[in-house]
């Protein structure tokens, strides 16, 4: 019986992995789902994971994430048919609930190049009219189309030669509108995908379009301050509006009342005449660039969206700023109005999507977007038509699904994000991580919540360390700056000043008595915990050192550096005795044995590699992951190594034959990486902190 297999892991997990997740998630509307709520929950699980499992090379990778991310909802534990079998041993589960569970408004994400990884921006996304088709712009100088209900990659419209970074879509969904950095417009037919014309007049990139409903005008914004008016029908620039003093951001039509909006870096908006060109007014308030602008369906408002991180909200007619929207923490770089004109919606830089209330200005919801440590955030939104469905687009080329019904209530986040690093002292009874967002978090390991917050640096906490006794904490800025803490958080027991860029990493030695510190400006330095003095400085590294280890007899200190070699320094004299050059990229982890018999290297170069440390002779690469790997880290007991990576994955190592044993997807890059026992381990990222165990 088809509701059987649907409830039965080892036959989704196969199905999964022979054909997709989309078939498995089709199966499902064969049935009358209304009827059975928890096949429905079923479905809504693997729709909003569907590009993790994808992504899984391996049958037992999709068995594993497939586990775990449908027993993160302990509503669907009791409706699949899981035996001891179904998993691949070792396998990894969460010891806390994951800090990437979608939230219930989310539905699906959308991989613009899989199951090639781009991480290019997503410049701008727009929902077809009748709510069946996302069109995507692209940085490849693309544009492609999207099933809504199904993810399919429809069509590829090419044909700029630069990348797309905005477009439109007629009233009657037939022809899309598409602007490029190559300077010009293109037009195309919706059905069949042909280029109907290029629209060829300005003079550096064009950053915005805007079809009018009858498809008879098409607006254009560009970097050269200047709207132009085009004729569809003829190809035409009809009038070019050019009171802006920056660069033209965005632009819109409202044909009923025939007027154009534009939004600029000048700091303003502009309301002009479309049938004489004339500006009628000039909205001054946004302290910072305007990057996006929209005109209610109904006619009487306006929006903004701006690098000051608010929005406004505008009298169309009078150009009163009616309210101003604050919650965001980034830069605003695009909103849109409901059909309805009752919800706005906006998307930051700070990876938020934020949905609006029009009439309060209150918000309705906060959602997570995509998060990535690319810069940039969210980069687009649109609304269906009917108001039920949003989309937002990523730096990280991807664009998200939301249903918009079930975004009634506000979910910020409570859990610490963009996490850098992470560190525990020798028992794994005390966590240490570090925050993009200047702070240090100690944390409660049985219960995975924060004790305390260490606030006192003015820039990202780029790396931390745990003394063994778990009596000393000690943090890293881009401040430039150490710190030194003790473990409740109370005292800030030193501040270090001697670097001169970014500090990234630290180590404390096994007596607790020094401290090893990494920095951009390519020194490591040696500190005396006791006095706050500097002992020394290492010097050798020809560009910036990213991370630093220290032997468990405190006698030497690798350091990884990006100038794709690691340095072995002897701790009583300071002098660097061996250097380790195999890797081509960036070398960004490093960790040693407990026994101090090897290294090992992690590299944006995508490998990770087991030197012995004695000689300093390449024992083997550990090739698996396809992105930078971000870190590494030796077991306890000597006998494993785990490492994280920008794809998405946590993979642990025999230390013996060098296979690898276990692989996690999640949803997310991960960039740091620690073991709290044999068996427990720590991960974070962009989306938090993860508690992992690996179960043999």
């Amino acid at each position: 019986m088809l509701s059987e297999l649907l409830r039965d892991f080892d036959w989704l997990s196969v199905k999964m992995y022979a054909l997709t997740a989309q078939p498995v998630i089709e199966d499902y509307d064969l049935l009358s789902l209304a009827q059975d709520s928890a096949l429905l929950r079923l479905k809504q699980a693997l729709l909003q994971n569907s590009q993790l499992f994808d992504q899984c090379e391996e049958h037992e990778e999709l068995a594993n994430a497939l586990y775990v991310y449908l027993n993160q909802n302990p509503e669907l534990r009791t409706v699949i048919a899981l035996s001891e079998q179904s998993l691949p041993h070792p396998h990894l589960v969460p010891l806390h609930p994951l800090p990437d569970i979608p939230h219930p408004a989310h539905i699906r994400t959308l991989p613009m190049h899989y199951p090639i990884y781009t991480p290019d921006p997503v410049n701008d996304c727009v929902i077809s009219p009748d709510g069946t088709t996302i069109i995507s712009a692209l940085e490849d100088g693309t544009l492609k189309l999207w099933d809504i209900t199904t993810g399919a990659e429809r069509r590829i419209l090419q044909g700029h030669t630069a990348k797309v970074l905005s477009c439109a879509m007629s009233a009657e969904g037939n022809v899309i509108v598409s602007a490029s950095a190559d300077g010009t417009l293109k037009l195309w037919d919706a059905t069949t995908g042909d280029e109907l014309a290029t629209l060829i007049g300005h003079t550096d990139d064009v950053n915005a379009c805007a079809i009018s409903p009858d498809s008879t005008r098409v607006v254009s914004g560009s970097s050269d301050g200047t709207l132009k008016v085009w004729n569809v029908q003829t190809g035409k620039v009809l009038m070019t509006l050019s009171r802006h003093t920056d660069v033209v951001n965005d632009c819109a039509i409202y044909s009923d009342t025939g007027i154009i909006v534009s939004a600029s870096s000048d700091s303003t908006l502009r309301v002009w005449d479309m049938a004489s060109g004339t500006e009628q007014m000039c909205l001054v308030g946004h302290k910072g660039a305007v990057l996006d602008c929209a005109i209610s369906p109904c006619g009487t408002f306006l929006v903004s969206a701006a690098e000051d991180h608010t929005l406004k909200v505008w009298d169309a007619i009078t150009g009163a700023e009616k309210m101003t929207l604050r919650g965001h923490t980034g830069m605003i770089n695009a909103c849109a109005i409901s059909n309805n004109s009752k919800t706005i919606l906006s998307v930051s830089s700070d990876e938020m999507l934020r949905v609006w209330d029009v009439e309060t200005g209150n918000e309705r919801a906060v959602l997570i977007g995509h998060r990535s440590w690319i810069q940039g955030g969210l980069l687009a939104c649109a609304i269906s038509a009917d108001g039920t469905t949003a989309i937002s687009a990523s730096v990280g080329d991807v664009i998200d699904i939301w249903d918009l019904r079930k975004c009634q209530a506000s979910t910020s986040p409570v859990v610490p994000l963009d996490l850098w690093d992470c560190a525990a002292d020798a028992t794994g009874s005390i966590l240490v991580t570090s925050s993009v967002d200047g702070t240090l978090q100690v944390w409660d390991i049985d219960s995975g919540r924060v004790l305390h917050t260490f606030t006192r640096h003015t820039a990202s906490v780029d790396g931390c360390a745990v003394s063994a006794d778990g009596s000393i904490i000690a943090s890293a800025s881009a401040d430039n700056t150490l710190k030194v803490w003790d473990k409740t958080g109370d005292t800030e027991l030193l501040t270090l000043v001697g670097h001169t860029e970014r500090v990234n990493a630290c180590a404390i030695t096994p007596d607790g008595n020094s401290l090893i510190s990494a920095s951009g400006d390519g020194l490591l330095k040696v500190w005396d915990l006791r006095t706050g003095m500097e002992l020394c400085t290492l010097r050798g590294h020809e560009a910036e050192v990213f991370d630093c280890a220290v032997s468990s007899d405190g006698s030497f200190v690798v350091s990884a550096s990006a100038d794709q070699t690691l340095k072995m320094w002897d701790m009583a004299t300071g002098e660097a005795y061996l250097t380790l050059a195999e890797h081509a990229d960036s070398v960004v982890g490093c960790a040693i044995s407990p026994n101090g018999t090897f290294i090992v290297s992690a590299s944006y170069d995508a490998i990770l590699i087991v030197w012995d440390a004695k000689t300093g002779e390449v024992r083997t690469y550990l090739d698996g992951h396809t992105d930078w790997v971000n870190d590494c880290a030796v077991s306890q007991d000597g006998n494993l190594i785990i490492s994280v990576s920008n794809d998405n994955t946590l993979r642990i190592w025999d230390a013996s034959d060098f296979n690898c044993l276990a692989i996690l997807h999640v949803h997310g890059q991960l960039q740091a990486c620690t073991w709290l026992s044999d068996t427990d381990i720590v991960a974070v990222g962009p989306r938090g902190t993860y508690f992992l165990q690996l179960v043999w």
